[in-house]
């Protein structure tokens, strides 16, 4: 049998959680593993805005916030975060 490149497994690897898993495919923690964040999603969103408020914080002073880009696969949890700000 022909041997998959890494590139393929990857893909392949990730696919398969985005049909089966696809929040924690996008934050990976071990509690809420096998659609843990399903039941709360205000949780997995707050997460977002908390990373978002924490990155814009450290940003220094005269650094303009005129647009955005966020270029994801995920489910929206960094989005709808920066949407608040932008």
């Amino acid at each position: 049998m022909p041997r998959m490149s890494s590139e393929s497994v990857q893909h392949e690897v990730w696919e398969s959680l985005g049909e089966s898993d696809p929040d924690w495919a996008v934050l990976t923690d071990q509690r809420r593993r096998n659609r843990g964040w399903e039941n709360d999603l205000d949780a997995f969103y707050a997460t977002g805005s908390a990373e978002i408020r924490d990155v814009l914080a450290a940003l220094p002073a005269g650094v303009g916030r005129g647009v955005a880009v966020d270029w994801g696969s995920g489910t929206g949890r960094l989005t709808f975060a920066l949407a608040e700000h932008f």
